[in-house]
């Protein structure tokens, strides 16, 4: 969790809140695939093996639903605005990004 740029301990809290739950329903539903989540005034950020990498790309579709849902739950989830952003990354590289655009979210696959 980043600190930085939180207006009241109430926004730190639910994304704390909010990160802890994400990281208990990917460990359960998709264990062996995320290795770390961060969470802060920028997004969300989801560190992945190579065998998630490979699957997310795989099955685009549903890494759409998966990540629109993700940015969706910032927007209505949080106590306090944040990015409306996921960033993934595999070993130190961004793979793909999942950031809304007025109403819509856009998904990019950048491999």
């Amino acid at each position: 969790m980043d600190k930085e740029g939180w207006q009241t301990g109430v926004g730190y809290k639910g994304m704390e809140h909010y990160v802890n739950r994400l990281s208990a329903h990917l460990g359960k539903n998709l264990s062996g695939y995320v290795t770390g989540i961060a969470g802060g005034k920028k997004g969300i950020l989801l560190l992945v093996t190579f065998k998630a990498q490979r699957n997310f790309y795989m099955a685009q579709e549903n890494t759409k639903e998966f990540l629109t849902a993700i940015v969706n739950d910032l927007v209505k989830q949080m106590p306090e605005p944040v990015a409306p952003l996921v960033t993934v990354k595999q070993n130190g590289r961004e793979i793909i990004r999942a950031e809304r655009e007025g109403t819509e979210v856009k998904v990019t696959f950048l491999l």
